[in-house]
């Protein structure tokens, strides 16, 4: 929002620097003081848009609005997003290409780099040929890796039953757990930037009110 004030021949030139510091100042307040009221629930609507969109990854706790006012030569800005770098990826969706290593399961990329790390120690890691011609790690189902690989055998049990099968589990069955691929294409998922863009009339209305009124 541009202003623009003529004020050649009503004020001399110190006075009129003195009231155009006075002017603004007080209009930076209202507009910061607009922004830090609006701002966390911009926030909060783009942190709804990325949770509904993840589906369990708490990276949508990530968004937060923040108001930079504390230079007294620039109105207010308000920034709202978040410091994960690759949620952006999923608000424009992308191809990645590399040598990838995908869990076959829904499992956050800590914990899924402590489970590898944990099958590697105990030597129980080894690769095998997938239908689809991709390499798929797999691992033993042994009892003392029980707990390492307890969603991978909830998940191994669960699809024997949608076979047909009865669901258990032998000692020293391969357990699947990731398969390396070439690339992976990511679908647009989050709508931060139309979130954002459709609370910019509000906030303006706002401003422009609080400006208005003196």
């Amino acid at each position: 929002m541009k202003v623009g004030l003529t004020t050649a021949g009503v004020l001399s030139a110190a006075s009129r620097a003195a009231w155009s510091r006075e002017v603004t100042g007080g209009a930076r307040e209202k507009v910061a003081a607009v922004m830090r009221r609006r701002g966390p629930a911009i926030a909060r609507a783009a942190q709804q848009n990325a949770r509904s969109a993840l589906k369990g990854n708490k990276a949508w706790r990530s968004f937060r609005a923040r108001v930079y006012a504390d230079k007294p030569g620039r109105m207010p800005a308000l920034k709202v997003g978040s410091r994960i770098p690759w949620l952006g990826t999923h608000e424009t969706g992308a191809t990645i290409s590399g040598r990838l290593l995908i869990p076959l399961i829904r499992v956050g990329p800590k914990r899924f780099r402590r489970i590898l790390s944990e099958l590697n120690r105990a030597g129980n890691a080894y690769w095998v040929k997938g239908r689809s011609g991709l390499p798929v790690l797999m691992a033993e189902n042994l009892p003392e890796q029980y707990r390492v690989l307890s969603r991978f055998r909830s998940a191994e049990r669960k699809a024997q039953r949608a076979a047909g099968g009865t669901g258990r589990l032998k000692r020293g069955q391969d357990i699947p757990i990731a398969t390396l691929v070439p690339r992976v294409t990511l679908r647009r998922r989050l709508r931060f930037a139309d979130t954002v863009r459709a609370a910019v009339p509000a906030l303006a209305a706002e401003i422009t009110a609080a400006l208005t009124r003196g």
